[in-house]
């Protein structure tokens, strides 16, 4: 079987059945529906769900919760190379599956510079990551930099 697409990721939870109760852990907090992997995922203020189809409900993701633990996430995308990158609290980070094995790589620079209830990280390539921040956007060259990070920051004034 392949992958799901997002709009088939959609169709799914829509129609497929998927209820949300009460008791349900996932309706105390905000969340942000994701689809990363070939898996739709959650991120909520206690970590990382997966939607479980047999259970027809979103289960703790034990992967994510091995390399995140339980944390707030409220972002996550993933780049053409497969690597997952996150906000953590107003932390950005990424896991990076490039060795085989993941590992978890955080970038203190960014630490409070990414805009809060609006985190956006557009990955264009390994050596354009684009943060999105409340001064403009910083820019990263994952490929070049690591393990050093040099930060690009970029700010827009507006043009007459």
């Amino acid at each position: 079987m392949s992958p799901f697409t997002l709009l088939e990721a959609i169709k799914e939870m829509v129609y497929g059945g998927i209820n949300f109760i009460k008791e349900d852990e996932l309706l105390a907090d905000p969340n942000h529906v994701f689809y990363i992997r070939g898996r739709i995922v959650v991120g909520s203020n206690q970590g990382v769900f997966e939607l479980d189809k047999q259970k027809q409900r979103f289960q703790p993701s034990e992967e994510y919760r091995k390399l995140l633990g339980n944390l707030p996430i409220r972002y996550l995308t993933e780049d053409a190379q497969g690597n997952v990158w996150f906000v953590q609290d107003k932390l950005p980070g990424v896991i990076d599956f490039q060795s085989g094995k993941p590992k978890v790589v955080y970038f203190p620079e960014l630490a409070n510079k990414v805009v809060s209830g609006f985190e956006n990280i557009y990955p264009l390539n390994l050596s354009n990551i684009y943060f999105g921040s409340d001064e403009g956007f910083y820019i990263l060259n994952y490929d070049q930099n690591w393990p050093h990070f040099t930060l690009l920051q970029a700010l827009y004034r507006d043009w007459e």
